[in-house]
């Protein structure tokens, strides 16, 4: 904590830069401190390790959810130090009595409320989920920002993405979904954009490291607009290691797709067309892997006859009745839209034919022969020509 009471209700706050370490031990000889939750007494801690800070003297608050690290300390003097020098009225660990929850930072910015959370350790999405409830019952936006240790890198522009991580999605006016973390060791902001999941928990995504004096909070509202050259040729790769991916080393999802597609057209998954791979902005919404959501349609479309018309909600019916749902996130997700996002690229493609409001007609197979190379390149000028952030163009 870094915020408590004095007797006379007078409230100390150590994250500002008024109190020296000579004028706290001044004021720990003097008074006596208190929670301004749950009322009872605090004790004021100068060490060498942890940066000045208030500790209950028993577990029995409420308001205190998780015990806080020396890097969650930091990151949130800074966080608030940051605030300020935005010259935002904003307030570090301030109490809400209605919800029982204590926001890290408190904002007021442009007739709104703000509380920034910043999460530095994994803690079950439903907690998660019970606390943005809790502020927005009070009308409150919560922003959560991740610790950078959070982050799992597991290869070039690719991260572990996990449900606890999925809380934590960002999306104005839905845009992009973008991931704000902070790292209080490093104090710089790493910003998270063009999230595409290549798996359940794999994803490619763009990202900067980027300084406070560069970073401001607005940003944590907007966004911020990040080149995601250099993504496409990573997903051609992660394609081609996924073909090469022994049986025995696939999941039993990945096995019934085998099935399923060798039955149809008599192909395995290594020779799956490169428009099962497609990455697309509404993506991160299917709670599934790219190639086996993708993969399914392309299936349903194969099994049309030639020149059959289908809409859009008898595929979105067919894909939940096998199983496909939508991905559980902080921000609103609905199946029908990356289906049709993917059905509209397909169109440009020349696999489909538009015909009305949400209604397609089979043109051709996906599954027909033709060189992947070929396949790949059409693909990639495609989204280039259509401007698409996952640019092919290096």
């Amino acid at each position: 904590m870094l915020v408590a009471l004095l007797r006379n209700g007078e409230k100390v706050n150590v994250a500002a830069p008024y109190w020296s370490i000579e004028r706290l031990l001044k004021l720990k000889e003097e008074h006596a401190f208190f929670c301004p939750a749950c009322k009872e007494p605090v004790k004021l801690k100068i060490g060498k390790i942890k940066i000045p800070h208030f500790a209950h003297l028993t577990a029995s608050c409420q308001a205190d959810s998780e015990a806080e690290s020396t890097y969650h300390l930091n990151g949130k003097k800074q966080l608030y130090v940051w605030l300020k020098r935005q010259r935002l009225a904003a307030e570090v660990e301030k109490f809400i009595p209605s919800i029982a929850q204590r926001a890290d930072l408190f904002v007021s910015f442009q007739h709104k409320r703000y509380a920034i959370e910043y999460q530095c350790s994994n803690i079950p999405p439903d907690q998660v989920i019970k606390r943005t409830n809790g502020y927005k019952k009070e009308r409150i936006k919560p922003i959560w920002i991740l610790g950078w240790k959070q982050m799992k890198q597991v290869g070039e522009h690719q991260y572990r993405l996990t449900p606890f991580h999925c809380q934590f999605l960002h999306s104005p006016q839905n845009d992009h979904p973008f991931i704000i973390n902070y790292c209080s060791d490093k104090k710089t902001f790493i910003f998270f954009s063009h999230l595409i999941p290549f798996s359940k928990q794999n994803i490619f995504a763009a990202s900067a490291m980027i300084s406070p004096e560069s970073f401001f909070f607005r940003d944590c509202l907007q966004g911020k607009s990040l080149a995601a050259n250099g993504l496409w040729k990573h997903w051609l790769k992660k394609i081609s290691q996924y073909r090469l991916k022994p049986l025995f080393q696939k999941t039993n999802e990945e096995r019934k797709l085998q099935k399923k597609v060798y039955e149809t057209v008599g192909l395995s998954l290594s020779q799956l067309p490169v428009e099962a791979f497609i990455p697309l902005k509404s993506g991160y919404m299917v709670d599934e892997a790219v190639y086996i959501w993708q993969c399914s349609v392309l299936l349903f479309i194969e099994t049309l006859r030639a020149d059959e018309v289908f809409h859009a909600e008898k595929l979105v019916w067919h894909l939940k009745k096998i199983g496909m749902k939508e991905r559980s996130c902080s921000v609103k997700t609905d199946l029908k839209k990356p289906i049709i996002e993917y059905l509209t690229t397909l169109s440009h493609l020349k696999f489909l034919q538009p015909i009305g409001p949400y209604s397609f007609r089979k043109t051709s197979s996906p599954f027909h022969l033709e060189s992947m190379e070929k396949r790949e390149q059409r693909l990639g000028h495609y989204l280039d020509k259509e401007g698409m952030f996952f640019s092919a163009v290096e």
